[in-house]
């Protein structure tokens, strides 16, 4: 076929230190020609992104810090790949609007502060 392969002898989705991961990314930024999704957030934070295929998609970002209190994060930004216009960025929960500008076939949200979890509603247009 016309399709990349990578294989890795070891679970290095599942390793914990940051070389390790750092490996992982970039194996998959080799496989994946055009990313989905960058940002600036550091390694405490999981990003997950839920498409529909049709108008809508749901990112959800999540501080996990081993320690608690947990520290907030600030000044965090998303730019996700959405391929198409977007409509609305609306915080889930409370439905206020999210500060987002589009960019780059994408768009960019704008996280001033981020306690614990945010899930963003994307509806595209």
């Amino acid at each position: 076929g016309k399709g990349k392969v990578c294989y890795a002898s070891a679970e290095l989705e599942s390793c914990e230190h940051d070389a390790q991961k750092e490996v992982f990314s970039n194996l998959i930024s080799y496989l994946v020609e055009e990313p989905t999704i960058k940002s600036n957030a550091p390694s405490s934070m999981q990003i997950n992104v839920f498409n529909n295929n049709k108008d809508k998609i749901l990112l959800n970002v999540l501080n996990i810090q081993e320690e608690t209190p947990l520290i907030p994060c600030h000044d965090i930004w998303v730019w996700l790949n959405t391929k198409q216009k977007v409509a609305s960025v609306k915080v889930v929960g409370n439905n206020t609007d999210c500060q987002w500008e589009e960019k780059d076939d994408g768009i960019i949200i704008h996280l001033p502060v981020l306690k614990e979890f945010v899930m963003i509603d994307i509806s595209l247009s």
